[in-house]
């Protein structure tokens, strides 16, 4: 018993001192880095929740850098958000610091309950899977290849050509089927010939649950991830009903294509395509690396849909709400058509470099309207020192494109639709900005 007080005295003791040296060094680790960059003070707790925009994110933010400059620093729940508005910024990081400024944030919904945690576009590109899927996408779409798929592209061009001619109301619907069946032919070797083809409505889907859940803050269950857990009954829990209808249409967006392309293989009747050529450096069916290798590739070309019919079909009805309400720029490039095509043949590939004003008309409208005004979020993997700020590991990191391109400095009444601000002496002015460094998203992806 006399012993008691003593080590009651030391165990106090003892954890007075542990708490000391653990606070001073909290306090060394603070006083050792440089400030966060700037941005809106926040709450308790929550931080800056409150002020992360849910509508048109990338106009608020652009609104934002005019009171905080071109970094704006904000956190939700203690988790950091960078958000880059002007082209130095982002070039700086994203691209010169690539390596600390590629990680992918991990979203309980798009990563778990959507069941998306192995497509590459989602994956760290540090990991050997990503790497796989990158290599095995860019060996079907990249420029040198595309070639062979030209005549492909002509056909379903000409039938988009027929279908609007016959019934140009329904724009949008013939654009998703043009756009689906050129992506479709090449991936899969499949002619999707009607409108109400199966594979493009599920792939549709996928797109649309894509664009939801990439948004910061679209779920709250990426802020709280222990809501997964609430059953899908329960009031509120409308993102569990949303996760598994859209988790079924991506198995089969992914699947059914591709089991139609290899049963069309095993039968000698499917034409040259991205599984045709990835299928043939697939490894034996027992080497136990094969499971994966093939997933990998169903993963990587279901991307194909996302990543090439989205974003076109977005620039196309662009195109179309452009030439309705600038007429004189239709007729201008009417006239380039007339010119150099002709009245007798379609323009084809081999016409591009001729067409000037078509050029800059299209890469105005990539500037103009950005496919992608805020691009997928990055997530620095390590801490970082920049401009005499810190940066610390985990921070999500978002790439503003409207702002960069519609910043009066590099591009003069950045708000008008203007083609001719990409034509100097009657050619291609390849000095200004080019929209497409960053319309489409940032870094090593």
């Amino acid at each position: 018993m006399v012993m008691m007080p003593s080590i009651h005295h030391a165990v106090v003791t003892g954890l007075s001192i542990l708490s000391a040296y653990g606070l001073s060094l909290y306090l060394k680790k603070r006083a050792k880095h440089a400030p966060y960059p700037p941005g809106p003070k926040g709450y308790p707790i929550i931080n800056n929740l409150l002020q992360i925009p849910k509508y048109h994110p990338w106009l608020a933010y652009a609104d934002m850098a005019k009171q905080y400059g071109d970094m704006i620093f904000l956190r939700a729940f203690g988790q950091p958000i960078l958000v880059l508005c002007s082209s130095k910024r982002i070039n700086d990081l994203m691209d010169k610091r690539s390596s600390i400024y590629s990680g992918r944030p991990y979203s309980t919904m798009m990563n778990e309950l959507l069941d998306w945690g192995n497509i590459f576009s989602i994956i760290d590109s540090n990991k050997r899977r990503w790497k796989r899927q990158r290599r095995m996408f860019h060996q079907t779409f990249n420029a040198s290849v595309l070639p062979e798929y030209h005549h492909m592209i002509r056909r379903h061009v000409n039938r988009y050509l027929v279908h609007m001619l016959s019934s140009s109301s329904e724009f949008i619907s013939h654009t998703h089927h043009a756009l689906g069946g050129i992506i479709m032919n090449i991936t899969y070797g499949f002619d999707a010939k009607s409108k109400e083809d199966p594979y493009i409505a599920e792939s549709l889907k996928v797109s649309y649950a894509f664009k939801v859940s990439a948004l910061p803050g679209a779920f709250l269950v990426d802020n709280i991830p222990l809501l997964k857990y609430v059953p899908a009954w329960f009031p509120g829990a409308g993102f569990k009903r949303f996760a598994k209808y859209y988790r079924n249409a991506t198995y089969n967006s992914q699947y059914m294509p591709f089991n139609f392309a290899m049963d069309a293989m095993n039968r000698n009747e499917v034409q040259p395509c991205a599984v045709t050529k990835l299928v043939e450096t697939f490894p034996d069916p027992a080497d136990p690396d094969y499971g994966e290798i093939k997933e990998d590739l169903i993963n990587a070309l279901g991307l194909s849909y996302v990543a090439g019919v989205e974003s076109t079909d977005a620039l196309l009805s662009a195109f179309v709400l452009v030439m309705a309400i600038h007429p004189d720029i239709q007729k201008k490039a009417q006239a380039e058509l007339d010119r150099v095509v002709g009245p007798d043949r379609l323009p084809d590939f081999d016409d591009k470099d001729d067409l000037v004003y078509l050029k800059a008309l299209i890469t105005e409208l990539v500037r103009w309207q950005q496919v992608t005004p805020l691009a997928i979020p990055h997530k620095t993997t390590e801490d970082d020192y920049y401009d005499g700020y810190f940066i610390p590991k985990g921070t999500l990191v978002l790439g503003n494109a409207w702002a960069v391109l519609h910043d009066p400095e590099l591009f003069e009444t950045p708000m008008e639709y203007n083609p001719e601000r990409y034509i100097k002496d009657g050619k291609f002015d390849d000095n200004l900005l080019n929209p497409l460094d960053f319309a489409f998203g940032f870094g090593r992806r």
